[in-house]
């Protein structure tokens, strides 16, 4: 097409999609910090979704001061997830990037609170654990756990790309 395409409707009205950013972050055994969200009950990962305007990173960083009232810095990304639309839930399609945010001190552990929560309402976030790569792979729920699994074990070459939770490799099998 080169430089004289015409943009079309992909270009200037494109799909909505999410984009989260989430944390890998260990305590001083190597063990993933996970929260438990009252939404479904679930594991997951730290972090969250970026509003209109705030990178994957911004969104971290975010998520983690709210929820968690800690700083963290931000590496780099290790796994990047895919994640299609659900028509029964009605979830946009997204990108899940899942960054390294490195190792809690003991001091940093303990300085976990979670958020206060207004009478009368349900708090966001439950409890938070650190789980081994084997807590993760049981307790984690499927599209969220091959990404926690990915990431815990991080790729010797490359990024680890995911779609709906599955690595996706070219690689023969």
């Amino acid at each position: 097409m080169g430089l004289n395409a015409k943009l079309d409707g992909t270009w200037t009205n494109p799909p909505r999609r999410r984009l989260a950013g989430l944390a890998r972050i260990t305590n001083p055994d190597g063990k993933v910090l996970v929260l438990l969200s009252s939404r479904g009950m679930t594991w997951l990962l730290p972090g969250g979704t970026a509003i209109e305007g705030e990178s994957a990173v911004q969104a971290v960083r975010y998520q983690i001061r709210r929820k968690l009232r800690l700083h963290v810095e931000v590496g780099p990304a290790i796994a990047i997830d895919h994640v299609s639309a659900n028509p029964v839930n009605g979830a946009t399609e997204g990108l899940n990037i899942v960054f390294d945010c490195g190792q809690l001190t003991a001091e940093q552990i303990a300085s976990i609170k979670l958020p206060d929560v207004p009478k009368g309402t349900e708090p966001e976030i439950l409890e938070y654990t650190f789980m081994d790569h084997q807590e993760l792979l049981e307790k984690v729920p499927q599209w969220r756990r091959a990404m926690a699994a990915e990431a815990a074990t991080i790729a010797k070459v490359g990024i680890p790309y995911l779609e709906d939770g599955k690595p996706v490799s070219n690689r023969a099998a």
